[in-house]
């Protein structure tokens, strides 16, 4: 969760659009005392930063798994956006050396290297997330 915002953060603030309000401060249950305090995000266009993105990507009381996909969805679109901007290539070498620690992988820097390249030629639309439809 650390290196989750340490990236957002050092990419600058993301713009995750939501379809309707999302608090973060509802109770787990009717009645309970067990309270997540993980931040209010309005409907619209919400411009984040690590913390605050982590906190919506976090939230489940009060709303369905469909909901939090959802959400979380929109997170993933918002970093991607960020990080296919011209203005981001300037911040990779730090993004990489700050993410060195804490991100493990096997893929060698060639394919890494095709990945980048790969990234720069999709857009927004092309990531799916696949979930339960919410209308027939």
């Amino acid at each position: 969760m650390a290196a989750f915002v340490k990236g957002v953060n050092t990419l600058g603030r993301i713009d995750v659009y939501l379809p309707n309000a999302v608090d973060g401060n509802k109770p787990e249950s009717a009645g309970s005392q067990n309270y997540q305090n993980l931040d209010y995000f309005n409907a619209g266009m919400n411009h984040l930063s690590g913390e605050q993105a982590l906190n919506l990507a976090r939230i489940r009381f009060g709303y369905t798994t469909i909901i939090r996909n959802e959400n979380q969805t929109a997170i993933i679109k918002g970093i991607f956006n960020k990080i296919t901007s011209l203005d981001v290539i300037v911040k990779v070498p730090k993004l990489v050396q700050l993410l060195g620690d804490t991100v493990e992988t096997d893929l060698s820097p060639k394919q890494i290297s095709n990945m980048i390249c790969l990234i720069r030629k999709m857009n927004n639309e092309d990531l799916r997330f696949a979930g339960i439809p919410t209308s027939d």
